[in-house]
C-alpha cells in the first residue's frame, strides 16, 4: 500500500470516527435536553426532528468545534434578518454550506498530493483559522456600521419628536431615510411598537436582538408608551435619555474601532510560525543530517507537541482579548447528566462536603464570570482535562520511543566515521551491516566480542580498528533499542501534566474574570441608563426596577435573580444580601440608593445619577484607555509568543547541541590519534 493510499484511508478514517462519535454526542445531549424539559427551538417555530435544516442547526450550534464558528455567522445574521428565527437558522446552514465546500475541496486536492498527516492536520487547522478569522472581520465591521447608522438614527428620531411629540411618528418617519441594515430594525422596532401585543413582540424580538443598545432603545420607547413622556427640570425624558444613549453608543464605537486596529494582524502573527515546523526541519536536516535524530527523537516530539500546544492557546486568548465577549450560556448537558450518576455524585460530594470553603469560593468566582457552570460541573471538568492530559502524554510516551526505535534500526549517523581513509563507498556497507545487526539481535543481549567474532566470520571488514568501532556501534544500538520502555520517570511527569491539566479550567475562570472586569462597570452604566429612564416615573417600586436590572443584566444577573426570589422575605435585608455578594462599588452604590428610595423615593435617591454623569463619561474613558492598552501590550506578547519558541527552541538549540556534540567527537578523535 502506497503513502497516499494510507494518508488517505487514515483521513477518511479520522473523519468517519469523528462525524459519528459527534453524532451519537448529539443525540446523548438531545435525550438528556428531553428529560430535563430543555428546549433549544424558540419562537413557535418547527420542532427540530420535522425539519433538516433545524437538525444540521442545532448539531452544529451545539458541536465544541463549530460552536463558536456558528454563533459568530448567526450574530453576521441578526443584523441583517431582525428577529425571524426562521430565517437566521436557514441563512446560517447556507453561509455554512458555502463556505466549507471550497475547504474541502482543498482538503480533498491535498489529499491527491502525498501529505503527511502533519500536512493534513496543519491543512486542516489553516483552513479552520482563515474561515473563521474572515467571518470574525466581517461581523466585526458590521456589528460597527450597525452602531454607527443607530447613532444617526437616534439623531433623527430626537428631531422627529421635538416636531411633534410622538414616538411610532418619529421612528415611522425616522425609517424612511435610515440605510441598511439599521433601517430593517428600525421598521421591526416599529411594527413592535404599533402591536396590539405589545410585551410579547418585544421579547420576541429580544431574543435575537443584535446589540444592547437596540433593546435598550426598544425599552425606553415601550415605557414611554406605557407610562407617557414628562418634563424633568424642563426637558423630555424621552429626548434626555436618547441624548445618554447616543453618549453610549459613541463611547462603543470608539473602544472597538481601537481593539480592532491594535489587535490586527496578531491572529496571523501567532499561528504562522506552526507553518514552518516541517520547512525548519527539512532544511536543518538537509543542512546537517545528524539533526535527524533530534526532530524525529524525543526533543523534537515533545517541543513540536509543546509548540502546537502553546500556538493554540495563543490563538484562543488572542481572540478572547480582541473579542472580550460576554459567556456563551451553555446548559452542560452531559456534565450535569455525568455528575448526578450515583458513583461519580457521591465522589464528588465527598470532595465538595471535604473542601466547602473552597467551594464557596469557586461559586463565588463562577458567579463574578457570570458562567452557567457549577461548581460541581467544575469539579467534573477537571477530572476530565486531567484525565485526558494524562493519556496524551501516554500517547505522547509511547510515540517517542517507537520512533526512537525506528532511528535506531534505520538511522545512521556517520560522526565515528569521519576518518580520512574511510571512503563514502566503505561508510555506506558499514551502515548496511550495523543496521542487518541491530535488526538481527535487536531482541537479544549482545556482548562485543561476541558481535566482533560474527564480524571477522562474516569478512567483510579487515580493519581491526574499524571492527571494533562497528560492534560498538551495533552494541550501543542494542541497548538503545532494549531500553526503549516506559520508565518511572516518565509515568512521574505524566502525573504532573495532569496536575497541571486539573487546574486549566479554574485558571480559565480567573482569566475570564479579569477580561470581565471592564465589563462590570459598562454594565452598571447601562444600569445607570435604565434608572434614568424609570426613576421620574409614578408607581415604580423597588421590585419593577429590579426586574428591568434583571432584564439586562448579565454579569449581576444571577444575583438579582436571586434577590428577586428572596424579595418578599424584606426588601431591605435582600438587598443588604445583594451588596455582600456583588461588593463591586458602583454596584454597591446603586443598591444604596434603591435602599433609601423606599424612605425618600426614586426620583430622590437616584439624583445624583444625573448630576455626576459626566464625571462618570469621563472616568470611565480614561479607564477604556488603559484597558485597552494593557490588553495590546498582552496581545502582542502573546502572539510573539510561538515565534520566540519556534526559533529559540526548534531551530537554534537543536544546532548548539548539535554542533557541540560534533566538536567534543572531533576533539575525542584528535586525543585518540595524538
Amino acid at each position: 500500500m502506497s503513502n497516499v493510499q494510507m494518508i488517505q484511508i487514515l483521513f477518511f478514517l479520522l473523519v468517519f470516527s469523528s462525524g459519528l462519535l459527534s453524532v451519537l454526542f448529539f443525540r446523548l445531549r438531545k435525550v438528556l435536553e428531553k428529560k430535563q424539559k430543555i428546549s433549544i427551538f424558540l419562537n413557535g417555530n418547527k420542532k427540530p426532528g420535522k425539519d433538516m435544516v433545524y437538525i444540521l442547526y442545532d448539531f452544529f450550534n451545539q458541536w465544541m468545534f463549530t460552536k463558536r464558528y456558528i454563533r459568530k455567522i448567526t450574530r453576521q445574521l441578526e443584523i441583517y434578518t431582525p428577529g425571524d428565527y426562521k430565517n437566521i437558522a436557514y441563512g446560517t446552514m447556507k453561509t455554512v454550506i458555502k463556505t466549507w465546500i471550497p475547504a474541502l475541496l482543498i482538503i480533498l486536492f491535498l489529499i491527491t498530493r502525498s501529505p503527511t498527516v502533519f500536512d493534513m492536520a496543519l491543512a486542516f487547522a489553516f483552513l479552520f483559522i482563515l474561515n473563521n478569522q474572515l467571518i470574525s472581520s466581517v461581523v466585526e465591521n458590521n456589528e460597527i456600521k450597525l452602531l454607527k447608522q443607530f447613532d444617526r438614527l437616534l439623531g433623527d428620531i430626537r428631531h422627529n419628536y421635538q416636531s411633534h411629540g410622538m414616538i411610532e411618528a418619529a421612528v415611522y418617519d425616522s425609517v424612511e431615510t435610515a440605510p441598511y441594515p439599521v433601517k430593517l430594525h428600525a421598521a421591526r422596532i416599529l411594527e413592535i411598537l404599533n402591536s396590539e401585543e405589545l410585551e410579547e413582540e418585544m421579547e420576541k424580538y429580544k431574543e435575537h436582538i443584535p446589540n444592547r443598545f437596540l433593546k435598550i432603545f426598544l425599552s425606553l420607547c415601550v415605557m414611554m408608551i406605557t407610562f407617557g413622556d414628562k418634563k424633568v427640570e424642563n426637558r423630555s425624558l424621552f429626548l434626555t435619555n436618547i441624548k445618554y444613549l447616543k453618549q453610549e453608543i459613541n463611547t462603543e464605537i470608539l473602544k472597538r474601532e481601537k481593539i480592532k486596529h491594535l489587535f490586527s494582524g496578531l491572529v496571523f502573527i501567532a499561528v504562522t510560525p506552526v507553518l514552518f515546523l516541517k520547512t525548519i526541519e527539512k532544511w536543518a536536516v538537509l543542512s546537517l543530517p545528524e539533526m535527524k535524530s533530534y526532530y524525529s527523537g524525543a526533543y523534537g516530539i515533545v517541543t513540536m507537541a509543546f509548540i502546537i500546544l502553546t500556538t493554540a492557546a495563543a490563538y484562543s486568548l488572542i481572540n478572547r482579548l480582541k473579542e472580550n465577549r460576554q459567556a456563551e450560556l451553555n446548559n452542560y448537558i452531559v456534565l450535569d447528566y455525568l455528575s448526578k450518576l450515583p458513583v461519580i455524585s457521591g465522589y464528588l460530594n465527598n470532595i465538595i462536603n471535604k473542601n466547602y470553603g473552597r467551594t464557596l469560593k469557586i461559586q463565588d468566582l463562577i458567579r463574578k464570570t457570570g458562567e452557567s457552570i457549577t461548581p460541581k460541573q467544575l469539579i467534573l471538568k477537571r477530572f476530565i482535562y486531567s484525565i485526558g492530559a494524562f493519556l496524551g502524554c501516554i500517547l505522547i510516551s509511547i510515540t517517542i520511543h517507537h520512533n526512537n526505535k525506528v532511528q535506531i534500526l534505520t538511522n545512521f549517523n556517520n560522526r565515528n566515521y569521519l576518518s580520512s581513509y574511510i571512503s563514502e563507498k566503505q561508510i555506506e556497507n558499514i551502515k548496511d551491516i550495523i543496521i542487518n545487526h541491530v535488526n538481527k539481535y535487536k531482541n537479544k543481549e549482545v556482548a562485543q566480542e561476541e558481535v566482533e567474532d560474527k564480524l571477522r566470520k562474516e569478512g567483510m571488514l579487515r580493519s581491526k580498528q574499524l571492527m571494533t568501532m562497528t560492534a560498538e556501534e551495533i552494541v550501543r544500538r542494542i541497548n538503545g533499542y532494549r531500553s526503549e520502555y516506559y520508565r518511572w520517570y516518565e509515568l512521574f511527569l505524566t502525573f504532573l501534566a495532569a496536575a497541571a491539566a486539573y487546574y486549566i479550567p479554574y485558571l480559565n475562570l480567573l482569566f475570564i474574570k479579569k477580561l470581565r472586569q471592564m465589563n462590570m462597570e459598562d454594565e452598571v452604566i447601562q444600569f445607570h441608563s435604565i434608572i434614568l429612564m424609570l426613576m421620574h416615573m409614578e408607581r415604580i417600586t423597588i421590585e419593577t426596577v429590579l426586574v428591568w436590572l434583571e432584564n439586562f443584566a448579565f454579569l449581576f444577573k444571577k444575583s438579582i435573580q436571586q434577590c428577586l426570589n428572596d424579595l418578599q422575605t424584606g426588601d431591605m435585608e435582600v438587598l443588604e444580601e445583594l451588596k455582600r455578594k456583588e461588593p463591586y462599588e458602583p454596584f454597591v452604590k446603586i443598591v444604596e440608593n434603591l435602599q433609601n428610595s423606599d424612605k425618600i423615593g426614586l426620583g430622590k435617591a437616584f439624583d445624583e445619577i444625573g448630576s455626576e454623569r459626566h464625571h462618570y463619561q469621563e472616568k470611565r474613558k480614561l479607564e477604556n484607555e488603559i484597558y485597552i492598552r494593557n490588553k495590546s501590550i498582552l496581545g502582542k506578547a502573546i502572539a510573539f509568543l510561538p515565534f520566540i519558541l519556534t526559533t529559540g527552541l526548534y531551530l537554534i538549540i537543536p544546532f548548539i547541541v548539535e554542533g557541540l556534540t560534533q566538536y567534543a567527537g572531533y576533539m575525542e578523535q584528535m586525543q585518540s590519534i595524538y
